[in-house]
């Protein structure tokens, strides 16, 4: 039987339904068609059959894992041997060091605050609390 104006009309119709089952509320609507839905089933076979490579199998630095670990903190040393030799050979770097940390241990900080529910919170460092104090108060 050929295909009538309302039956292409329909169709149409039918490819861009509203039904509840292929649309969730405040989306556009989404039509599983027939090719789409066949080559999906064809990738889910593919990777179920043949497995997902892991990519923890053929990582190189595995080993830095163990972040205890002589080899892996021999590693970070070495890393940061680098880095502080790149650093320090800045001309300008004394000042920038110095200069931070005025800022950082100047007295007349500003305490920043967060709130959670009623409480408000801080963190301060200072001569007296070196490692750090978590101050909590209400308004």
């Amino acid at each position: 039987m050929p295909p009538t104006k309302r039956r292409v009309r329909m169709a149409r119709n039918y490819d861009r339904s509203q039904s509840p089952a292929t649309r969730l509320p405040g989306s556009a609507p989404f039509v599983l068609r027939p090719a789409r839905a066949a080559l999906l089933a064809g990738v889910a076979f593919f990777l179920t059959t043949h497995g997902i490579p892991s990519m923890a199998d053929d990582d190189p630095f595995l080993w830095l894992e163990d972040v205890q670990g002589d080899k892996a903190l021999a590693w970070a040393r070495e890393r940061n041997a680098q880095s502080r030799a790149r650093l320090e050979s800045h001309p300008r770097f004394t000042q920038f060091r110095d200069e931070i940390l005025q800022v950082l241990n100047a007295r007349d900080r500003i305490p920043t605050v967060g709130r959670q529910g009623k409480w408000l919170y801080n963190f301060w460092q200072d001569d007296t609390n070196k490692r750090g104090l978590w101050r909590r108060t209400t308004l």
